[in-house]
C-alpha cells in the first residue's frame, strides 16, 4: 500500500525522503536500502503515547492524502516505467519479467 511505502520513505531518514520526492530515480542510487517493509512503523507514535500516558491516542482525520500526488500511469506498463524510471526500472526490471528466477540484486 501507498501508505506503507511513505512510511519506508520517511524511515530512511530526510535526505533520501526529500530525494524522492524530488526524483524518484534516486531511490535506485547505489547504497540506498531498497527494503520497503514498514507497515509496523504507522503505529509508532500509538504505542509511545500510550506508554508515556497510559491513554489512547487522540484520533483525528488525517490530512495525509490516500494515494500519490502527481500524474498517474499504468504502472503494469512495462515501457512506462522504463521511461519515467530508468534506473529503478533497471533494478527490478526480472522482478516483472521471472520473478522466481530473478539473480539481480534487488533481492527478489
Amino acid at each position: 500500500m501507498f501508505i506503507d511505502f511513505r512510511y519506508s520513505l520517511i524511515c530512511k531518514g530526510r535526505v533520501i525522503y526529500e530525494n524522492a520526492l524530488t526524483d524518484p530515480d534516486s531511490l535506485a542510487s547505489p547504497g540506498t536500502d531498497l527494503e520497503m517493509e514498514n507497515e509496523l512503523f504507522g503505529y509508532v507514535a500509538g504505542e509511545v503515547f500510550e506508554e508515556k500516558t497510559n491513554g489512547e491516542i487522540p484520533r483525528s482525520d488525517s490530512t495525509a492524502p490516500d494515494d500519490p500526488a502527481g500524474e498517474a500511469w499504468v504502472f503494469d506498463d512495462d515501457a512506462e516505467n522504463k521511461s519515467r524510471l530508468p534506473k529503478l526500472h533497471a533494478l527490478y526490471q526480472c522482478v516483472l519479467a521471472a520473478p522466481v528466477f530473478c539473480r539481480c540484486r534487488c533481492k527478489f
